[in-house]
């Protein structure tokens, strides 16, 4: 299947009018994604990915549901389990 992906803190730095902002797209949109993330209804990340497991960990100590890994064998909730600890 597909999934639709927002990536949208790399677009807002670029288009933002601060020059802090355009220099530093990489970092102010991984920040922004992260936020995001936090607030999104639902959350598909990878367990290859440390953002993925900092953003479902921090969603999970918030208490907050629609918490996904995208796997080979398809969705895995990861909602009231364990943090999941990220090994490169």
């Amino acid at each position: 299947g597909r999934v639709k992906v927002l990536e949208a803190g790399g677009n807002m730095a670029m288009e933002s009018k601060h020059e802090f902002y355009k220099r530093h797209k990489m970092l102010v949109g991984s920040i922004t994604n992260f936020f995001i993330s936090l607030h999104a209804t639902i959350f598909v990340g990878t367990e290859v990915s440390s953002f993925s497991t900092f953003a479902l960990n921090m969603r999970f100590f918030r208490g907050m549901e629609g918490n996904f890994f995208y796997l080979p064998e398809g969705l895995q909730s990861m909602d009231n389990k364990l943090p999941h600890f990220f090994n490169c």
